[in-house]
């Protein structure tokens, strides 16, 4: 059983990654997110780099991609449940999805707008 706030959802900045405008963790390089933090959260942008560079969610999957490396891995997938909240849904435009997906191309929609999901896997 596993529940995760996953990385692409508008949340998945974790706090310090959390940047001031939706979704600023998936639609910056992370050079931009660095200077970004350096030149609006100086205070706290190297333990924030630290943490989006070495303790983040990384490799940073899609949605899909989680569940394709959870079988890979030589799990089932018992159950699979995701949390998503109407007002992202309605948040995701093309011109944002599109901004996402120049730097994320495997991105989609439910992807960003999923706040949290659960998985519940066995091991074969």
């Amino acid at each position: 059983y596993h529940s995760v706030d996953p990385w692409f959802g508008v949340g998945g900045g974790h706090s310090i990654c959390s940047l001031d405008f939706p979704w600023g963790h998936v639609r910056l390089a992370p050079h931009e997110f660095t200077s970004y933090l350096r030149s609006h959260r100086p205070h706290e942008a190297e333990e924030a780099i630290a943490f989006y560079t070495h303790g983040f969610q990384t490799p940073r999957l899609t949605l899909g991609q989680t569940q394709v490396a959870a079988v890979a891995a030589g799990f089932e997938i018992v159950a699979w449940t995701e949390t998503t909240r109407p007002v992202d849904l309605r948040s995701v435009d093309s011109p944002l999805l599109a901004e996402c997906a120049a730097l994320h191309p495997e991105v989609t929609v439910t992807d960003l707008a999923t706040v949290a999901y659960v998985a519940v896997l066995r091991k074969l």
